[in-house]
């Protein structure tokens, strides 16, 4: 949770670098940075329920035509997430699907990196302040 939080500045000036020529203030890309976080924190909730309730369905033995759909409605949440992120940033920016394809691919990967950094930051130091 934490790392969400802290992504979001960085995200956010990483947003303004991208597009530097929006005349955007930074502060319009934190906004925005803020909207995907959050859609992002309630899409994960939304799966993570999703999984837990069909995973108690299937311990207790319900009946199968209650727990089938479950799985495709997962699948489709994890497909919509990053549908609509792209379409937040199309929409935000307003340019074409081109360039917003690539300036998402690319904001994408430098999130991930992000992630990944921020997870390998907190293990160092909570190894280090033990």
């Amino acid at each position: 949770m934490d790392l969400f939080v802290i992504s979001v500045p960085i995200f956010a000036l990483f947003l303004k670098l991208m597009y530097i020529g929006s005349k955007r203030y930074y502060i319009e890309h934190v906004v925005l940075a803020l909207h995907t976080h959050a859609f992002m924190l309630i899409s994960l909730l939304a799966i993570l329920a999703i999984n837990l309730f069909h995973s108690s369905l299937v311990k207790y033995g319900i009946s199968s035509w209650l727990t089938w759909p479950l799985p495709w409605v997962v699948n489709v949440l994890w497909i919509w997430l990053p549908v609509y992120l792209f379409l937040a940033q199309k929409r935000f920016y307003r340019q074409s699907v081109l360039v917003t394809f690539i300036k998402y691919s690319i904001t994408a990967l430098f999130y991930i990196l992000l992630l990944i950094s921020a997870a390998v930051a907190g293990l160092i130091w909570s190894i280090w302040s033990a």
